[in-house]
């Protein structure tokens, strides 16, 4: 390619696994921590618990966050891969 520029489409595959690799363990990792919370005040239900409720969600809201950007990030990188590959059977 021009300028010094080369990709590969099993490279760029390569990076789509990786932005799935993240989504799943941002997803499993969220759920984790939810889980272990509700089973750690299951007897635990006053004001306190609430806020630390409170807490857990935003930590997990902010855990999430990430992954609307990683699937642009994919859809981009999907787009790109069909571009290559094409390029690459010429």
């Amino acid at each position: 390619m021009s300028d010094g520029v080369s990709t590969s489409s099993n490279a760029i595959h390569q990076a789509i696994l990786q932005c799935e690799s993240v989504e799943e363990f941002i997803r499993e990792e969220s759920a984790r921590i939810l889980k272990q919370f509700h089973s750690a005040g299951a007897n635990w239900r006053d004001q306190k618990y609430k806020e630390v409720e409170r807490a857990v969600n935003d930590a997990v809201k902010f855990l999430q966050a990430p992954t609307k950007e990683l699937k642009a990030c994919r859809t981009k990188l999907t787009e790109l891969k069909k571009i290559v590959d094409e390029y690459e059977s010429l």
